[in-house]
């Protein structure tokens, strides 16, 4: 049977040793990182899909009830921007 030597790299005459050791891969950081990954989502899309409710509050609080158009500014910014985003 014929052995296979592992290059480096195109000019490197000397076989390289290849590790057996693999590295973890679902270490504690990986779990804290989905962890809070998945509370940004569900606080950015809850504000997100409930911004039609707060709009409507926007406009009373702030008298905008003779020009609808500019309370609701700021509900299409954000959805624009969560649309563009890619969600």
């Amino acid at each position: 049977m014929k052995e296979t030597r592992n290059y480096g790299s195109i000019g490197d005459p000397e076989p390289r040793q290849q590790s057996r050791s693999t590295p973890e891969v679902d270490g504690p950081w990986a779990w804290l990182i989905a962890a809070s990954s998945l509370l940004i989502m569900i606080n950015v899309c809850g504000v997100t899909f409930v911004s039609g409710i707060i709009s409507s509050e926007f406009i009373a609080n702030f008298h905008l009830e003779q020009n609808v158009a500019k309370g609701s500014i700021p509900t299409a910014v954000l959805q624009g921007l969560y649309l563009i985003a890619g969600r």
